[in-house]
């Protein structure tokens, strides 16, 4: 291999990392969007309980995570380890 091709692929994978970092990042955005208009919905929607309605949300969404662990063996075994590290990263970051 000469010189032309290493750096070509250390660009390659520079290339990568820069263009996961911004899918993930353009991930989280959405993410966030649809919980804050998420929450913005339940309070304009039961505006005399809406502390309630969060509540609410809150366990419900806290039910969904302690589920997560429960079906681990399957994901783990049914996915490869880069799949896997974005699921538990996007089911941690609420």
């Amino acid at each position: 291999m000469g010189s032309d091709d290493v750096r070509r692929n250390a660009r390659m994978e520079y290339m990568f990392d820069i263009c996961t970092l911004l899918c993930l990042a353009c991930w989280l955005r959405l993410t966030m969007s649809l919980k804050v208009s998420l929450f913005n919905y339940l309070i304009d929607a039961y505006l005399f309980v809406a502390a309630s309605a969060l509540a609410s949300n809150t366990v419900i969404r806290s039910l969904f995570g302690a589920g997560f662990p429960v079906s681990k063996d399957n994901v783990v075994s049914s996915t490869s380890a880069d799949h896997l590290s974005l699921v538990v990263c996007h089911t941690n970051v609420r």
